[in-house]
């Protein structure tokens, strides 16, 4: 049973028990009871934007809400849901962020009772059937399509609807607008949504029901934009001389942070003794007296905060508690504090205007200078909010020296004519580094221009596909079907012509892309020659047609270990015998799932926010998923799920190959570590612990491209580190040979790549090192953040895979990782019982029995640091915050989990 299914099932029982809604009203009589409870007796009036935002509620029309911070989005909320409320009806307020859900359910709880207020996440629920429910997004996602739910409520109101634009979660959004029966009233708020109007078309057209827009750009607080030619630390001075604080420096590097904030720290202390007492008080509660904390503290007490995803969940909080008690009074930070926490300031300060994408210099978008500009001015306090912008430090120094230049009669000259110069310079000087510069123009372009539009941002995966479910394939075809066949003989076309080539090349003693070339002058010359046709023509006939062709011989193998060798072996007696799976361990029948009539992922997919052209390539992906489903018998003929349920369960992780390894694997402890890392799509920490062997690669291919072409070969830095994979082959891990073989079986592998084993967990475990004992190891110090986010993704990854299949390897690796992590964040164990649906099938940490030759991973832990609390953390902010919320639609479900004497064929039945 999943997340969906549990929670209607418990929303039923509880229905039986507890009384639904308070006595009904009137409609007029609710309209006029809202305005008495949240203005008239309280002496407020509402903004005329809220006013037209209620009655078009209470008139029953859907809306999108667009108006910007602190005009009240919530109060407009409210209004839905006192309306359903008093009708009888249901109502769903989602938001995208777990700590926020958890904000919005106390204030409701205040506003409407708690026993009318309900609250769900993917591991926790409270009053399930509440007429109100306070959720994330991804909740109501599984009631549209995972529960086969279409209409979860009578008025579902959408926050933060912008986060429709986000590249991971941003199909969350779109996919339940399209799922919504018209019937269901839809009020979506956003404070920045360009071109709202082409979003409310888009909701008419996939829902049949007209959307309204409700638009206002006038904020409560006015927001002001400053162009200064100042160095940071003036600004900075001048803001605290002011009292305009506290004040937000926007960095584009986590590195730069650091020096941002070490150079503010050259400014006299900006906190008084007894705020400097009170925040040593805090932090020594919270900081870890190692890595970063020591660095930290000495900022802190100064009045210095930092904030990025390189530091600890803790240290964030920590930070954002004190500024909002104004003791921090300049916090340095990326722009992830812009995208929903709440630290509002008085002042935000850019000092650049400029970004490196993949080390690619670029200017900031309008959209991402408003986010961030947004955060000057605090509703409750400020009548008004500043963004300064900074002119490039280059400019201001080189014109700073010229006007003292000409002051000392030198030259005269006009100011106006050397700041030009000053920026003339800088442009030309950045252009020839491959680098960008800005200027006031390049900063009015931004203040003037609009946020981005809503765009899909849907990833079609397996999940979905057998979540939302499939036409019927014996009565339909897909879309995409004729495009992947063309796709499919194009590529082996292609690799015949790569076996003809490699073959010449082996025979003239030349390289592969050497005899390329070659061929494709000669066929260049053979076209030009023919004439008759047109110059484009030509080209054109140089690409490869597709046709009939023998079967290519295998590729030239690498040299490779005996065991590895072995391993290839059997998978090629496994493919010749054409025996591609063992037999299904577990079956249901097909009608246990039936899939939904008026919609299907390919409607879905036909109503996404796209262009036409875009459509196509995701038809296409849609059929190489289902090959690939079919391919292990997960759907039958009518593209109908009848085994593998685990697939669809499983969030975040590639879960094909997973229900493959459950299927013919059995793990050990070791084994299920390598697993779960390589699952974990997480690889910065492993980059950085790669990084002297990746050094010692490019210097062996520089020095054999030198080598070889002062010889005479014409060769390219590819076809070296070819060379050098021959040479030194790395032996594949276990689970890599195990991915192999399930690449063998399925018509589309590559969507199944890119996969890295990983081993960051095994160092760490193997070395009986803490978790600051290998971030000084490895000199982690700028990403604790980043090591523990890894970790806390095992976590999350391992107790989903303990809950779908009940490996008990699987919970250990759960609990070891907890016991490691608890000493920077004790959150991380004291929420670890109350996210669990029965803690009695699993044991206490502390008796749970260690594995033959282990140590405690909590003993060796404290053997390493000193065990700091965090008083006063919140505790419903748990380890599954830290990554990708959409793996908070996950509940438990140990309620069969074997125990370690299970048998293989029983843990394999579990596992459907």
């Amino acid at each position: 049973m999943n997340v969906e299914q549990e929670w209607l099932v418990e929303q039923r029982d509880v229905e039986k028990q507890t009384p639904r809604w308070p006595p009904s009203m009137p409609p007029d009589d609710i309209e006029m009871a809202f305005y008495e409870k949240f203005f008239l007796s309280k002496g407020f009036e509402p903004y005329p934007v809220q006013e037209e935002a209620f009655n078009r509620i209470f008139a029953g029309e859907h809306l999108m809400v667009m108006v910007p911070t602190g005009t009240g989005k919530t109060m407009i909320a409210k209004a839905g849901l006192m309306k359903a409320l008093y009708s009888g009806q249901k109502a769903i307020y989602t938001t995208p962020l777990r700590a926020l859900t958890e904000e919005k359910y106390r204030e409701l709880c205040e506003d409407f009772g708690p026993d009318y207020v309900g609250f769900a996440t993917g591991d926790y629920k409270i009053n399930p059937a509440a007429p109100i429910q306070v959720m994330v997004a991804e909740i109501l996602w599984n009631m549209i399509y995972g529960g086969r739910k279409r209409v979860p409520a009578d008025i579902v109101i959408m926050d933060e609807g912008h986060y429709f634009n986000d590249s991971e979660r941003g199909y969350v959004w779109e996919q339940s607008i399209i799922g919504l029966k018209p019937e269901t009233q839809l009020v979506v708020l956003s404070a920045t949504v360009g071109n709202p109007k082409q979003f409310c078309q888009w909701s008419l057209l996939v829902r049949d029901a007209p959307m309204e827009l409700v638009e206002s750009h006038d904020r409560k607080v006015p927001l002001y934009h400053r162009y200064e030619e100042k160095y940071l630390l003036e600004v900075i001075r001048e803001l605290f001389s002011q009292g305009d604080y506290p004040a937000i420096v926007f960095s584009f590097s986590r590195r730069q942070c650091f020096e941002w904030a070490r150079l503010l720290k050259s400014i006299r202390r900006f906190t008084t003794d007894e705020e400097q007492k009170i925040i040593e008080e805090r932090a020594e509660r919270v900081l870890v007296p190692r890595g970063l904390g020591k660095q930290l503290m000495s900022l802190l007490t100064h009045g210095i905060g930092i904030h990025h995803a390189g530091i600890l969940p803790t240290y964030k909080q920590l930070v954002e508690e004190l500024t909002l008690e104004r003791l921090i009074k300049f916090v340095v930070s990326t722009e992830t504090i812009s995208a929903g926490i709440n630290l509002p300031a008085k002042r935000v300060v850019f000092p650049e205007l400029r970004k490196y994408i993949r080390r690619n210099a670029r200017l900031l978008l309008p959209a991402e200078y408003h986010q961030m500009a947004g955060r000057a001015g605090r509703p409750q306090f400020d009548k008004e909010g500043i963004a300064i912008t900074l002119a490039p430090e280059k400019v201001v120094q080189e014109f700073r020296k010229e006007m003292r230049s000409s002051g000392k009669g030198k030259y005269s000259s006009d100011p106006e004519q050397i700041r030009r110069r000053a920026y003339s310079r800088a442009r030309t000087e950045a252009q020839q580094n491959g680098d960008v510069s800005w200027s006031p123009k390049e900063h009015e372009e931004l203040v003037e221009g609009k946020p981005a539009a809503l765009q899909s941002h849907t990833k079609i995966t397996a999940g979905q596909i057998l979540a939302i479910g499939l036409p019927d394939l014996t009565q339909e075809t897909l879309p995409g079907e004729e495009l992947v066949e063309a796709e499919m003989r194009a590529k082996q076309a292609r690799e015949a012509e790569k076996e003809k080539l490699l073959k010449e090349a082996e025979g003239k003693g030349t390289t592969v892309k050497e005899a390329q070339r070659k061929a494709k002058s000669k066929e260049m010359d053979k076209k030009f020659k023919s004439g008759g046709s047109s110059f484009a023509a030509q080209l054109m006939a140089l690409k490869i047609e597709p046709k009939e062709e023998p079967e290519p011989e295998p590729e030239e193998k690498v040299e490779e270990s005996a065991e590895t060798q072995s391993k290839e072996a059997e998978d090629k007696q496994d493919k010749t015998a054409k025996s591609p799976l063992p037999p299904p361990m577990f079956w249901r029948p097909a009608s246990s799932r039936p899939a939904p009539r008026e919609l299907n992922i390919g409607t879905v997919i036909d109503r996404l926010l796209l262009e036409e052209n875009k459509k196509r390539d995701y038809h296409k992906q849609l059929v190489k998923i289902t090959n690939n489903l079919r391919a292990f018998g997960v759907l039958n003929e009518q593209g109908v799920q009848v085994r593998g349920w685990m697939v669809g369960q499983l969030r975040g992780v590639d879960g094909l190959f997973v229900y493959y390894c459950m299927m013919t694997q059995d793990f050990n402890y070791d084994q299920a570590v390598e697993f779960v890392e390589f699952l974990v799509d997480h690889d910065v920490i492993q980059r950085r612990l790669d990084r002297k062997k990746d050094e010692k690669k490019r210097d062996w291919i520089r020095e054999r491209l030198r080598e070889r072409r002062y010889q005479g070969d014409m060769v390219s830095w590819d076809d070296i580190e070819a060379e050098y994979e021959r040479k030194f082959p790395r032996p594949l891990t276990h689970i890599e040979t195990i991915h192999q073989k399930f690449l063998s079986y399925v018509p589309h592998p590559e969507l199944h790549g890119r996969k890295r084993p990983k081993e960051v967990w095994k160092i760490m475990e193997s070395k009986r090192m803490s978790f600051m004992d290998f971030v000084e190891r490895h000199d982690l110090t700028e990403e604790e953040g980043s090591l523990f986010s890894y970790l806390s993704r095992l976590i999350k990854t391992s107790k989903m895979l303990f809950e779908i299949t009940g490996l008990p390897e699987f919970f250990r690796l759960e609990m070891r990782i907890r016991a490691r992590l608890s000493v920077v964040d004790e959150r991380i164990i004291n929420s670890l019982w109350r996210t669990m649906k029965d803690p009695s099938l699993a044991q206490p940490l502390e008796t749970l029995p260690p594995l033959e030759g282990d140590v405690e991973a909590a003993d060796a832990e404290n053997d390493g640091d000193e065990e700091v609390l965090a008083e006063g953390a919140d505790a419903s902010e748990t380890v599954e915050d830290t990554t990708s919320a959409e793996n908070t639609s996950n509940a438990s479900n140990t309620e069969n989990a074997p125990t370690e004497e299970t048998s293989p064929a029983t843990k394999q039945e579990s596992h459907e």
